[in-house]
């Protein structure tokens, strides 16, 4: 009876090694991967923190032109805003997103779409908006595209937290 048991692992052993053999291991290199998800993580955290920076100076400059003025309804009517989010958007349009995983890169896309929309309808309001349209009518749309602009936003930081960016102040 032990002499079965030991007959059958030499058999087992015997096949697979002969099986290794044949087939070899794995490839797999895991290091490699390693490695990919960190330059994942890093070029996603490297974005967000150019764009979190961009984002923190057009806020100190909105903030500082309410200070000026006094009236939110004047600061957002004001071509002095309209000239900070156009600086935004072209600083943060320009980031390189090409290498990001392209999950990450649509919402980012999504998330500067709906910052140009909110820049090219600037640009027409304080052109001529208040001639034919009402102050009201402004603020429906600069509160829907407002939302648009957070909605895409919580996008880029859902995406950018799968990729690693976890450490980041959103």
């Amino acid at each position: 009876m032990k002499m079965k048991y030991i007959a059958a692992i030499a058999a087992f052993t015997a096949t697979f090694f002969l099986s290794v053999l044949l087939i070899g291991l794995p490839k797999t290199n895991f290091l490699s991967r390693h490695q990919c998800n960190i330059k994942v993580r890093h070029t996603v955290t490297s974005l967000l923190e150019q764009d979190i920076a961009f984002g923190d100076k057009r806020d100190a400059q909105t903030n500082s032109l309410y200070l000026s003025i006094g009236s939110a309804e004047l600061t957002y009517t004001s071509n002095e805003y309209a000239e900070i989010v156009t600086e935004y958007v072209r600083k943060s349009e320009s980031m390189n997103d090409s290498t990001l995983p392209p999950d990450f890169r649509l919402a980012w896309r999504n998330h500067m779409k709906a910052w140009r929309e909110h820049m090219d309808f600037l640009d027409v309001a304080k052109e001529s908006f208040f001639t034919r349209n009402s102050e009201g009518e402004f603020f429906k749309v600069f509160e829907h595209q407002d939302q648009e602009i957070t909605n895409t936003w919580r996008k880029v930081e859902f995406f950018g937290r799968k990729y690693g960016a976890n450490n980041l102040r959103y």
